[in-house]
């Protein structure tokens, strides 16, 4: 009877152990997994001659990393872990062997359906996010969402494109099939059968084998034995950028994403600017530090308090063009040459007319830049994009396009690609343009057979867009404002078969720079070339025309596109666009410095006083023709100026930065200072002020449109 009694207590603890050791088995599996994909991350995207410099700080960021793997893992084992411990502890200890088999055979099946589904989207989701860098050079972040929100199709068609989808399919099938036998073989097997007979199956010893693997997971889940448990705060590790982003894995990097994603969802509900940044100026205020020392002009509302005049003048109301090209970065400019020629025709034009060099976009993303020059306005950091969010059923009267309807303009918005992404037509529709013009349009328009192959599933190639362009100018018999979006530059990188490239021999310079998938690369400079090309093509045509003296035209990018690691002291050169600005000699501005810094909110004021005579506008943007204006560049939560940079953090939280001196280049390198000089101070209180102004506008926009709807 004893024996019997011990058999039976041994099989009871064999239950219990059989499906932990599976929990042990399956964490070695996940992190194996982590750290494949990590080991790959650096292999495919690491800087050349990195260990050279940076050998200890990358045996840390790995070990680092190891211990974020096995936060991941504490979380994916904390359900079958208590579901071992209520089985085991559940299980009544007189159970007889058969009807201990019958009942462990339920939970040894959900848990193998559980370890395979964890598994493959452990795996999955590392994929995407391997990717994911190769695109973005960096981690899954919140734009990643946009999945949704964007042209799904035609993402679901680059990435058929680009990537061998059928394969993938197949291979994630297979791998399926296989972690699903693997995880039966594991949970059928007895590798502890003989410790059951030294674990005793009283009270005490349930309570030890339930806790203890509860505390260790809890450990794993700190991840450190210090006060606070380790967060992505703790990257931080190494001066090299990409050393940092070593310990990130993908679980964290897209659990970080959706945790600001849900932020921008919850717009509606967050505090006031002023209050998230403790900014203690009222409005009228803020008013006046954004005017700087100019005289603040008169007026009973913001609105009036922000509004200027363009100078008398005979311009002659000329067309005027903003044309905003699809990861139209500066970065690879600097290494234009015979050999490496990125520019084409364009590059004979930025050396003769206005270019600014310190320029940036003011979004990381193509809608958020688009619209913040449509609107006139900056976004402020974590909000939804106008088009998209509450404010997007608005008709702004200081959009870009009003001053130029009240001058008797034609104006439209062409998008080469579907008018209907990201709720664009609509709302831009409602800021003042007559026509919103998209890639149907400029198909049907353009007398070419095979019109097919006039473009991709992204929108119409650029040199037929341009094509597009030049038509309606000729044909016009009224001014015309237009703003034309391209989206040739961006994958699948596809390009018309009849195009023939320049030389696109990599420097030297540049090579060793380089991260990603070399084919890739090589064809992304080649559609980065073929934009340019077509953008000087373009000019070339007007220049030669009689359109030369009655056309302005303004080209920038909506945003870069980077293949390189920056250092830390680059965080202007990574997000840094052009703007080139072409005018007929009658309207060449006075003043002009390729110094000059700016962003998309200052295109259409510099227009406007260029093309408009005594015309009023309403923007929180500078001319930047003008010698008198406070010059500087806001993207997203940094402002750059002549005097440094500074980041701007919730509750005060900032950081500063002065231009190093010694750097070979003027405003190449940012380096942090702990007190910041007062000229700093006066620019983080500019970008506070800024979307103070910008956020109450917004604000007073929608209540007295809420006003309105009532009233009707």
């Amino acid at each position: 009877m004893v024996l019997t009694d011990m058999k039976s207590q041994n099989k009871h603890i064999k239950s219990y152990l059989e499906f932990l050791l599976a929990s042990i088995s399956f964490a070695f599996i996940y992190l194996l997994v982590l750290t494949i994909f990590r080991v790959a991350f650096y292999i495919g995207y690491a800087p050349k001659n990195i260990n050279n410099d940076y050998f200890s700080d990358i045996l840390s960021a790995f070990f680092l990393g190891f211990r974020f793997d096995l936060q991941i893992v504490s979380y994916l084992l904390i359900i079958p872990v208590l579901g071992c411990i209520i089985f085991f502890l559940a299980l009544k200890k007189d159970t007889d062997a058969e009807n201990r088999e019958v009942t462990s055979r339920v939970p040894r099946r959900i848990f193998s359906i559980y370890y395979t589904i964890t598994t493959v989207v452990l795996i999955f989701i590392s994929w995407v996010d391997y990717y994911y860098y190769a695109y973005f050079q960096d981690h899954i972040d919140f734009m990643i969402f946009g999945f949704l929100d964007d042209d799904t199709t035609a993402l679901i068609i680059t990435f058929w494109k680009n990537y061998p989808l059928v394969k993938i399919a197949v291979g994630f099938i297979f791998i399926v099939f296989l972690l699903y036998k693997a995880s039966n073989f594991i949970l059928k097997q007895a590798w502890l059968k003989n410790l059951a007979s030294i674990i005793s199956d009283k009270v005490s010893s349930r309570i030890t084998w339930s806790l203890v693997p509860l505390f260790l997971i809890f450990l794993m889940a700190r991840g450190t034995f210090s006060i606070f448990p380790l967060s992505l705060s703790d990257t931080t590790i190494s001066q090299n950028q990409f050393v940092n982003k070593i310990p990130i894995n993908s679980v964290l990097a897209f659990h970080g994403a959706y945790k600001i994603y849900v932020g921008q969802r919850k717009y509606s509900d967050r505090k006031s600017y002023a209050d998230q940044h403790r900014f203690k100026k009222d409005i009228h205020e803020a008013i006046k530090i954004w005017w700087g020392k100019r005289q603040v002009p008169e007026g009973k509302t913001v609105l009036d308090k922000i509004t200027r005049r363009t100078p008398h003048q005979n311009t002659g109301k000329p067309h005027v063009i903003v044309v905003i090209m699809e990861s139209f970065g500066s970065y690879w400019l600097q290494y234009q040459s015979s050999d490496f020629n990125v520019m084409g025709e364009l590059e004979n034009h930025l050396k003769t007319d206005y270019y600014f060099q310190n320029f940036t976009s003011s979004t990381g993303n193509t809608i958020g830049s688009t619209t913040t020059l449509i609107s006139n306005l900056p976004r402020s950091p974590d909000t939804n994009f106008l088009s998209e969010g509450k404010y997007s059923k608005l008709a702004f009267k200081f959009a870009a396009p009003q001053p130029y309807k009240k001058a008797g303009y034609e104006t439209h918005f062409v998008y080469a690609g579907a008018a209907g992404w990201r709720n664009m037509n609509n709302f831009y529709i409602r800021q003042g343009f007559d026509s919103i013009e998209s890639k149907s349009t400029i198909l049907a328009k353009l007398n070419k057979p095979k019109k097919s192959q006039l473009g991709n599933e992204w929108g119409v190639y650029d040199e037929y867009m341009f094509e597009y362009l030049y038509e309606i100018l000729d044909q016009a018999t009224t001014p015309q404002f237009i703003v034309v979006l391209t989206t040739t530059n961006h994958p699948p990188y596809d390009l018309p078969k009849t195009y023939e490239p320049f030389s696109l021999k990599i420097p030297q310079a540049l090579e060793y720079k380089l991260i990603g998938n070399e084919k890739l690369l090589k064809q992304r400079f080649v559609v980065y070339q073929y934009s340019n090309h077509h953008a000087g093509k373009f000019l070339s045509k007007i220049k030669n025309s009689t359109l030369k003296d009655k056309t302005v035209i303004a080209i920038t990018g909506d945003h870069g596109f980077r293949a390189v690691n920056f250092n830390a002291d680059q965080s202007l050169q990574k997000i840094m666009v052009p703007l080139y600005i072409y005018t007929p000699k009658k309207l060449a501005p006075e003043y002009y410095s390729p110094d000059t810094f700016g962003s998309h909110t200052d295109i259409l004021p510099t227009l406007y006083n260029l093309t408009l005579s005594d015309a009023t506008y309403q923007s929180l943007g500078v001319d930047l023709f003008s010698r008198t204006g406070n010059h500087y560049s806001i993207y997203m939560n940094h402002i750059y100026s002549s005097e440094g940079a500074v980041t701007i953090g919730r509750n005060k939280k900032q950081k500063y930065f002065y231009w190093d001196s010694e750097s070979a280049q003027k405003y190449q390198s940012l380096q942090p200072v702990q007190k910041p000089s007062p000229g700093l101070k006066k620019l983080e209180n500019i970008f506070h002020a800024t979307m103070m102004i910008s956020e109450f506008i917004l604000e007073k926009e929608l209540s007295n449109n809420s006003e309105t709807s009532t009233e009707k």
